[in-house]
């Protein structure tokens, strides 16, 4: 075991909470005065930054450990689910909206919903899969091309909101196996649904006190409504599913995949797991992938020399308007430019965790109960790791040795890591490169009036705000 992380004996001589170091508190609110929840992420790394690899800040009277050493954070992450877990606010949150799935399982519950839900993630699924991907790629680009006017393309363009009605069509198709077609309808009945449940999760996450247990308002009604709405559509679904198993041999998408599995002792998911892990994939799927392509977009829209060089690099090996399968590895410089933005904004700036048992961190006693600030991401800007941290320089992805930047992809972790690592991750990897290929094979991106506006904000995950974009179409090739 990593000897930063350890579990306490009785001979253990070590420093208390209170000697981690970090800003002063003030009376009642702790240091809750000193950022906004929007942007905690940055506030949190430059208390690392001042005061070390270990400090603490409180939120309210509330203790939180930050810790930013990486060989620390893979120690406790390894460590999960047995000795560190997530913050129990996520389970209470989302056990309190029915989301009974893989995110907020912890402990034996964990164990079993991974072994039953991993299957669904298998390559040859999510190979037989991307047939969709590339359907749903030609629908992407059709939608910006009819969004394009004649005379010219002045008007600020959101393409975020556009790669989010991209990445909900792909994982309602994979999830539920329903297609709502929202990139080419306004506010469909499941939109306007998760327009109501995923605010509400990170309202209700960074809630200092669970108001909504003891007194419902009106968006409690709203969100209760809108996850009754989400469960009738997927009884349908899951009655879709069970005959499209009687007729294929094997799954065609997650839900019949998670339909078929069982755990060792022959039990499967219940009707109320199979709606959890299903909301469960759409939010990491829709918030997490579209996030990340819409971030490409931006540093590629403020370097033209480097978008052009991306677009030379897809004219020379696309054969048609979206890759094929064979092709997705054919694009080196374009995923580099994916790498570089989790990098830089990563989805998840940080993840919560809690202590199962008193524990020793970096030579400091940590009772159990205490909730920890992992800043996963912390290294991705370490000046020796990556030279000029700030800078978007994707370049940096193909000039190392591959034992280097397999080195400096696990010091990023955009997807975790441990045994929890997000298991979507290759999904979507693939749904990206499909995605962010396919638009810039056919279009040029700027900035709106070559000035960008863009900001962030932390609303579960790394959200950018005013990212209006000009477009232009390419000559065809």
């Amino acid at each position: 075991m990593d000897s930063t992380v350890d579990s306490i004996t009785q001979d253990d001589k070590v420093k208390t909470l209170s000697d981690i170091p970090g800003p002063k508190p003030k009376f009642i609110l702790g240091n809750i005065a000193d950022f906004s929840m929007a942007s905690i992420h940055k506030y949190v790394a430059k208390i690392a930054q001042e005061y070390g690899s270990i400090s603490l800040i409180k939120i309210g009277p509330k203790p939180f450990v930050i810790i930013s050493n990486p060989d620390t954070l893979r120690s406790i992450l390894k460590q999960r689910p047995d000795k560190f877990s997530r913050i129990s606010t996520i389970a209470t949150v989302f056990e309190s909206m029915g989301l009974l799935g893989l995110f907020s399982s912890e402990g034996e519950a964990w164990k079993r919903q991974r072994q039953l839900v991993m299957p669904g993630f298998k390559p040859a699924l999510i190979k037989a899969f991307y047939p969709t991907m590339v359907e749903t790629s030609h629908k992407l680009s059709g939608v910006i091309s009819r969004s394009l006017s004649d005379e010219g393309v002045n008007t600020p363009f959101n393409i975020q909101l556009l790669f989010k009605k991209f990445t909900t069509d792909i994982t309602t198709k994979l999830a539920f196996g329903g297609d709502f077609d929202c990139l080419q309808a306004d506010d469909t009945e499941l939109q306007i649904c998760l327009k109501e449940i995923m605010p509400m999760i990170d309202s209700r996450l960074k809630s200092p006190f669970p108001l909504w247990r003891y007194i419902k308002l009106p968006k409690d009604y709203a969100v209760d409504r809108a996850i009754k709405t989400v469960k009738r559509h997927l009884k349908d679904f899951i009655e879709s599913a069970k005959v499209n198993l009687v007729a294929e041999a094997e799954p065609s998408n997650i839900l019949e995949s998670m339909i078929l599995a069982s755990d060792d002792g022959g039990n499967g998911f219940t009707e109320d797991e199979l709606f959890g892990n299903a909301m469960t994939l759409m939010l990491a799927g829709e918030d997490t992938t579209s996030n990340t392509l819409a971030w490409t977009v931006h540093y590629l829209a403020k370097d033209l020399a480097l978008q052009e060089e991306v677009y030379q690099e897809i004219k020379f090996n696309l054969s048609g308007g979206v890759p094929t399968w064979e092709e997705l590895e054919k694009f080196p410089l374009t995923y580099a430019c994916l790498q570089e933005a989790m990098r830089i904004k990563p989805v998840v700036p940080f993840m919560s965790a809690e202590t199962l048992q008193d524990s020793v961190i970096e030579g400091y006693s940590v009772p159990q109960g205490t909730p920890l600030m992992l800043l996963i991401n912390y290294e991705g800007h370490n000046e020796e790791t990556f030279p000029h941290p700030d800078k978007f320089d994707p370049k940096r992805w193909l000039e190392l040795p591959q034992d280097t930047i397999k080195s400096n992809e696990k010091a990023s972790m955009p997807f975790g890591g441990g045994a929890r690592i997000c298991p979507g991750r290759a999904l979507s990897i693939i749904e990206m490169k499909a995605a962010l290929i396919t638009v810039m094979s056919e279009f040029k991106f700027t900035h709106h009036n070559g000035v960008s506006t863009t900001q962030e904000s932390v609303e579960f995950t790394l959200v950018p705000k005013n990212l209006n974009v000009n477009i232009y179409r390419r000559a065809p090739k």
